[in-house]
C-alpha cells in the first residue's frame, strides 16, 4: 500500500452495518472484514451511517473518531459516524452527507469498499462515478437469490447500479453466481467470512451418554427449526438425546409448545440468545451441529462448528455445500424430515471414529481472519487507483 506521506491512501469502507448502539450485534461480519485487512493494509477510514429513534438523536450529527482500535490488537483505523433520526428520506439526506464528505477527502481516497448494495452501494457507486474513484462491492445477503430482503422496487436497480462496481465480492460463489445475472461483466471474487480461530479450536467429544445436538440461530420460518424438533423426537425413540437450541426469534414461543407436543420438551433446552463465548461453550459441550434452514448464505456457525472439532448435518442449500467438505459433516436434501433424521442418526453411530483434529484440519487456511485479510488486501491492490 502507499506510504504514509501519500496524500491518496486511504482504502474507504462503507459498511450498511455494524455493531451500534441499537444493534450492538448486527453487522458482525462486516466488522469482521474491516479488522481482517486491517493489519495487511493500514490506512482505512470507515464511514457508518445509520438511525435512531428519534428521542434517541437531538439532531442530525456526525463523529470522527480519529484512531479506533480492534479489540484483537494495537492497530486502528479512522472512524466517521453519522446518526440519523429514523424517518422517511433520511437515505437522500444521508447520501447528500456522504457525497459532501467524499467530494471534501476525495485526493485521500484510493479506493472504496462498500459493503452490501442498498444504502452503502448505492452512495458508494454514485461517489465513485463523480469524483472518479474505483468503487468494489461486498454482499452477504441472500436477497439476490430470491429470499425477500430487497423491496422489488430495489432490484429493479441493480441492473443499473452493479455494472458501474469495478469488482464484486460475495461470500459464496453460489452467492456471486445470482449477483452475476445483474451485472455479467464484473469481475467477481469469493471472499468468505472469517471466524475467530483463537477462539473456536478442536477438542475431544463430550461424555456419550446422551447424544447432544446443538442448533444456533435466529428461530424465524426460515431456519425450519420445527423440522430439528421433528426429526429429534423421531431419533429420541432408538437414541439417548438432548437437543438444545440457542438463539431469539419469533417463532421462540411456537417451538416451545411443538417441543412440548411432541414429547420432547424434557430433552429439549431453549437457550435464547448466546454470544461469541457462549457458542464457544456449546460447541465444546454438543456431538453435532444441526442446521435446516431453507436457505443459508454461508452459515458461519457452521465453520465455527468445524473449527471446534464438531461435525454439522446442515441442508444442501445455498453456500453450504462449498462450505462443508464431505468429512466434516452430511448434507441432506432441503425440506426431506427422513434425510434430515437418518443424518443425525448416522453421525450418533460413528461418533467413536470421528477425530476433531481431522474436522478442522483446513478451516484455518480458508476461513480466517489473516486468510481473509490477506486475500481483500490483494484484491485491493489489484483495484484501487494508483496514486
Amino acid at each position: 500500500m502507499p506510504s504514509e506521506g501519500d496524500p491518496r491512501r486511504w482504502v474507504l469502507q462503507v459498511p450498511n452495518q455494524i455493531p451500534d448502539e441499537e444493534r450492538p450485534f448486527g453487522g458482525i461480519f462486516t466488522e469482521a472484514h474491516i479488522h481482517s485487512v486491517l493489519p495487511y493494509c493500514h490506512d482505512l477510514a470507515v464511514y457508518y451511517a445509520y438511525t435512531l429513534n428519534a428521542p434517541a438523536v437531538n439532531q442530525v450529527q456526525a463523529r470522527e473518531e480519529l484512531l479506533v482500535k480492534p479489540k484483537k490488537d494495537d492497530l486502528g483505523y479512522r472512524k466517521i459516524v453519522r446518526r440519523y433520526k429514523r424517518r422517511t428520506g433520511w437515505q437522500f439526506r444521508g447520501m447528500i452527507d456522504f457525497l459532501r464528505w467524499t467530494y471534501g477527502n476525495r485526493k485521500q481516497i484510493r479506493l472504496i469498499h462498500a459493503h452490501g448494495t442498498v444504502w452503502a452501494g448505492l452512495w458508494s457507486i454514485v461517489a465513485g462515478k463523480l469524483f472518479g474513484i474505483p468503487v468494489v462491492l461486498s454482499e452477504y445477503s441472500s436477497g439476490f437469490a430470491g429470499v425477500p430482503v430487497y423491496p422489488r422496487m430495489l432490484r429493479r436497480v441493480f441492473p443499473w447500479l452493479l455494472p458501474h462496481c469495478d469488482a464484486m465480492f460475495a461470500v459464496t460463489d453460489n452467492l456471486g453466481s445470482f449477483i452475476r445475472r445483474y451485472a455479467p461483466n464484473v469481475p467477481q471474487h469469493a471472499v468468505p467470512n472469517c471466524v475467530e480461530t483463537d477462539l473456536f479450536r478442536p477438542g475431544p467429544f463430550p461424555p456419550d451418554d446422551e447424544f447432544r445436538i446443538l442448533f444456533i440461530g435466529t428461530i424465524e420460518p426460515i431456519k425450519r427449526v420445527d423440522m430439528i424438533l421433528r426429526a429429534c423426537a423421531r431419533l429420541h425413540s432408538r437414541v439417548p438425546l438432548r437437543l438444545c437450541l440457542g438463539g431469539p426469534g419469533p417463532l421462540l414461543e411456537k417451538m416451545q409448545g411443538l417441543a412440548d407436543e411432541l414429547g420432547i420438551g424434557s430433552r429439549t433446552e431453549f437457550l435464547g440468545y448466546i454470544g461469541r463465548d457462549r457458542v464457544k461453550k456449546e460447541l465444546t459441550r454438543c456431538h453435532v451441529l444441526v442446521l435446516a434452514s431453507e436457505w443459508e448464505t454461508q452459515g458461519r456457525v457452521l465453520i465455527e462448528a468445524m473449527l471446534s472439532g464438531r461435525p454439522v448435518v446442515a441442508p444442501r442449500v445455498g453456500g453450504i455445500p462449498e462450505t462443508v467438505p464431505e468429512h466434516a459433516g452430511i448434507l441432506f436434501t432441503a425440506g426431506n424430515e427422513d434425510e434430515l433424521t437418518a443424518a443425525l442418526e448416522s453421525t450418533y453411530r460413528k461418533l467413536s471414529s470421528l477425530d476433531p483434529q481431522a474436522i478442522a484440519a483446513g478451516c484455518r487456511d480458508r476461513f480466517s481472519y489473516e486468510a481473509v485479510g490477506r486475500r481483500l488486501a490483494d484484491l485491493y491492490e489489484r483495484y484501487a487507483r494508483c496514486c
